[in-house]
């Protein structure tokens, strides 16, 4: 079967958990990067204000639950110094998958949840034909697919699927969002920024209603954004950065589609561009910081920056090793910030950065090699403290190599690092030695 085929043929898979009692369910590590002493939000279920806390309701929930949310249970402890080790108890029970759905008909190149609780995701329209047609009926001339596929493709390039009961409908997507952004705006809209080919300046906004489809504006944006980081700024709306030979950023309101683009200048990611097709600083690692400015991350250097004015506010210090952005991938989150602390005391804001590969590994996997080199993963782990003047990356090691992988902060604080590869680097099979 072709690859092709086989990323269409999507089967969703629905992973469920079942506890005994809501008690069973603690955590079975506890984090050097928590909180030091976490306190929950307030979720009374309905009681007045100081009222006893009561654990939500068990029960099922549904292909994502596991992900978004801490399955309706309450924290059973308020403070980590009341966590005892005798009172862990692990699970050995590790779940199980079933089949939602035999064929989604649309590959989930990127892919979010809706406040709806209904799934979105969508696919280039610019690789040929999907497998699932558009409803209502839309066809424009094919772009890529096979000699033997039909001159006009009339399939859907993106689905909403219904995580409860696997219904899927599809979705119109116009412009091509391969590789493109995106992100829930403040009214729990999806708004997707850029792609390839007519897609490059666009901006698509999609509302979490009943029947609702994409709305674009194939001309929306300044400047090409194709590999760009989108990312929420204190006011709502989104910094759209970088992307192939764009090294600038722009803001994008979160509501709406007609408005006035503003394009400022970015010389981090000029300063940081790797010739010779390296490039190694797209989707560049963007967190928001607790005073509105932006932290700021392409290929080895980072920056604080001001995103309304476009000051560089502090230069940080490299961090050594090799590359950390596409192609050579690594993860990156922002770490919880501890806020309890008195009125004279600085909290610390710690970054964390971890794998990627050598700046010289994209071309030596590149399918245009006579022979192909796959350069081991990193296997390292810097972290800095933002808020700390003359701060220095502390670097740790990974049990294993890992690029391509995907970082997320658990409700534990915890920070789970899955997937990826042992070599080589992300784009067109470029890597081996899946983890």
């Amino acid at each position: 079967m072709e690859i092709s085929s086989i990323l269409k043929s999507l089967v969703v898979l629905s992973l469920l958990f079942y506890y005994a009692t809501a008690d069973e369910v603690t955590p079975h590590a506890v984090s050097r990067y928590r909180r030091s002493n976490p306190t929950p939000r307030s979720q009374n279920n309905g009681h007045e204000p100081g009222a006893p806390k009561t654990r939500g309701p068990k029960g099922k929930k549904g292909i994502f639950g596991f992900l978004f949310g801490n399955h309706g249970q309450q924290p059973k402890y308020e403070t980590e110094e009341e966590l005892k080790t005798e009172d862990i108890v692990p699970t050995k029970y590790r779940g199980s998958w079933k089949i939602d759905s035999e064929n989604a008909g649309v590959s989930a190149m990127h892919v979010q949840l809706m406040p709806n609780n209904k799934a979105v995701w969508f696919d280039s329209t610019s690789n040929g034909l999907s497998e699932i047609q558009n409803n209502p009926p839309f066809c424009k001339p094919r772009v890529g697919g096979r000699n033997t596929d039909p001159p006009q493709d009339c399939t859907a390039h993106g689905v909403e699927y219904d995580i409860e009961t696997a219904q899927v409908r599809p979705l119109k997507v116009g412009s091509s969002p391969w590789c493109s952004s995106g992100g829930l705006g403040q009214n729990g809209n999806l708004v997707s920024t850029g792609g390839d080919k007519d897609g490059f300046r666009a901006v698509r906004n999609l509302k979490p209603c009943e029947n609702c489809d994409f709305e674009e504006n194939p001309r929306a944006l300044f400047a090409n954004r194709w590999y760009a980081t989108q990312h929420t700024l204190q006011d709502g709306n989104f910094v759209v950065v970088g992307g192939r030979n764009a090294f600038n950023y722009e803001i994008v309101p979160s509501e709406g589609l007609q408005f006035t683009p503003r394009m400022i200048e970015l010389a981090l990611l000029e300063d940081t561009t790797d010739d010779g097709g390296r490039e190694n600083n797209l989707y560049p690692f963007v967190n928001l910081l607790p005073d509105g400015n932006l932290f700021v991350f392409a290929n080895y250097k980072s920056i604080v920056l001001n995103p309304n004015t476009g000051e560089t506010i502090r230069n940080l210090p490299d961090l050594p090793g090799g590359s950390r952005n596409y192609p050579a991938s690594g993860m990156s989150a922002l770490l919880p910030i501890d806020l309890d602390i008195d009125e004279n005391s600085v909290p610390k804001v710690e970054v964390l950065i971890c794998g990627g590969n050598t700046r010289e590994a994209y071309t030596l996997s590149d399918l245009q090699q006579p022979r192909r080199t796959f350069l081991p993963a990193l296997k390292d782990c810097g972290k800095l403290d933002l808020n700390k003047e003359n701060a220095k990356w502390e670097i740790e090691q990974m049990p294993s190599r890992r690029v391509m992988g995907d970082m997320l902060l658990l409700p534990t604080g915890d920070v789970l690092m899955i997937n990826g590869a042992q070599a080589g680097t992300s784009a067109w099979m470029l890597q081996t030695f899946p983890i």
